[in-house]
């Protein structure tokens, strides 16, 4: 299997939930939850909680996932993919997908920072794995 096919998976959810999240804005401007003005500038006043945690799971997104693409495009154009890195990424996707769950249900801080500590610690092994093998080749 292609090291690409977890960063794919990850790739697809990102935009399945920014669709996601597009149409709960809509939802929310219907019910005159959020007035739509506030989406030109994000000021002026505020989306509702329920809106808010859904918002910043999709900045989350965005962030250390970004580490992750990066990462998986230099194993594969050096040629360094395995068994192990393929486990890895697909560590690391179920992580932010541990994580993505907590945060939109239950939402508990303690847990939602385990999932994400999990992540970057996988995220971090793949680096630091990637480095070994280019500098000792």
């Amino acid at each position: 299997m292609s090291i690409y096919v977890p960063a794919l998976v990850l790739g697809i959810y990102t935009m399945l939930f920014y669709f996601h999240l597009g149409l709960s804005r809509n939802k929310a401007i219907k019910a005159r939850e959020v007035d739509y003005r506030y989406y030109g500038t994000f000021a002026g006043g505020e989306e509702p909680k329920w809106l808010q945690v859904k918002s910043r799971h999709a900045a989350n997104l965005l962030e250390m996932p970004m580490l992750f693409y990066a990462v998986v495009l230099m194993i594969h154009t050096s040629g360094a993919t395995s068994p192990l890195f393929l486990g890895l990424a697909w560590a690391f996707v179920g992580a932010r997908f541990v994580h993505a769950v907590v945060h939109l249900t239950v939402n508990h801080v303690l847990y939602r920072f385990l999932s994400f500590a999990v992540g970057v610690a996988i995220l971090l092994a793949m680096w630091v794995l990637l480095l070994v093998r280019l500098v000792t080749i």
